[in-house]
């Protein structure tokens, strides 16, 4: 059983090193925080206590990272879609998908899982926008109402 000092400077405990093991996984405790083993008496960071730090060196791996998938940001299709469909539409995905990394910077998963959704919407829009907008163009000059004479009056 362990102590622990909490982030609010409190003192909480006795729990058991699965609780603090969860708690690490939730982000509620980190490697600074201190810890005071039932038969000791000294304070130490968590991650020197041996039996806790292969918690914190777990979670530091990214394939184990708490199962946390980063969303995708779809920059890359966003910028193509600028450039080769629609780019009014395509400047919209854009901005979205600079809003995932902006809110997974400062932990907002369900905001940048918003942000990701509304880019890769933006991003279709621009592509069938663009689809429609070269379908239409050939239809028009297919009826002779696109071109030079369309032009001159």
């Amino acid at each position: 059983m362990y102590r622990i000092i909490g982030g609010d400077q409190h003192e909480y405990g006795p729990v058991s090193a699965e609780q603090i093991r969860e708690w690490v996984m939730q982000g509620r405790v980190n490697g600074q925080t201190l810890v005071l083993a039932e038969k000791s008496q000294e304070w130490k960071a968590l991650a020197n206590v041996p039996e806790l730090a292969m918690a914190i060196s777990w979670l530091s791996d990214p394939d184990h990272a708490s199962g946390v998938k980063e969303p995708s940001s779809y920059m890359f299709p966003s910028i193509l879609v600028t450039f080769c469909c629609c780019p009014p539409f395509g400047i919209v995905a854009i901005l979205f998908s600079a809003g995932v990394y902006s809110k997974m910077s400062h932990g907002d998963l369900e905001g940048a899982k918003r942000s990701s959704r509304n880019a890769k919407l933006w991003c279709l829009i621009s592509l069938i926008s663009g689809i429609i907008a070269v379908i239409g163009l050939f239809i028009l000059s297919a009826l002779g109402f696109y071109g030079t004479q369309f032009l001159s009056f």
